[in-house]
């Protein structure tokens, strides 16, 4: 048999559940004055079992959720090349939008970059190695990471010059 134990905070005026659904082996950590444990273990067994409180007007009940599909990593394309070339950077950096960056800075100069990128294809990581005004190195790597390059089978990294 199981007991349920609901253990609420009121943060201003919020309701927040601490632990919900205690199992006896909780029960018993909790007599026995471990209640960090007893935390610990129904957090898990809680997560474990997809349960979920939901408040339906003045009453809270659990709730079980179907588990999460597994991420299924992608598959690698036999076709795609192994890593990002050199023409393949080029050509797509040169043909990221700058305009805007251009409108709102009056500062000119070189703006140094480095991306990471995923085999997907998608910036995942932009720094600013260098740049005449933080301004201007911000909009720079904001425009980066809305690029797409094409897929490969690793990804890769690079440093790429613009100048404005």
């Amino acid at each position: 048999m199981r007991n349920l134990l609901v253990c609420l905070v009121l943060l201003s005026g919020c309701v927040e559940v601490v632990a919900v659904a205690a199992s006896r082996s909780a029960l018993n950590a909790m007599q026995d004055g471990d209640r960090r444990r007893a935390e610990r273990d129904e957090s898990a067994r809680v997560a474990r079992e997809n349960l979920e409180i939901r408040r339906t007007g003045e009453r809270l009940r659990l709730e079980r959720h179907p588990p999460r599909a597994p991420e299924v990593p992608r598959p690698i394309d036999p076709y795609a090349p192994e890593r990002l070339d050199g023409a393949t950077i080029v050509t797509v950096m040169s043909a990221v939008e700058l305009a805007p960056c251009r409108e709102q800075n009056a500062t000119r100069g070189q703006v140094l970059v480095s991306a990471n990128i995923d085999s997907d294809g998608h910036v995942t990581a932009v720094s600013v190695l260098a740049a005449p005004e933080p301004a201007l190195g911000d909009c720079v790597a904001d425009a980066v990471r809305a690029t797409k390059l094409p897929a490969t089978q690793h990804g890769g990294s690079f440093r790429y010059p613009f100048v404005l």
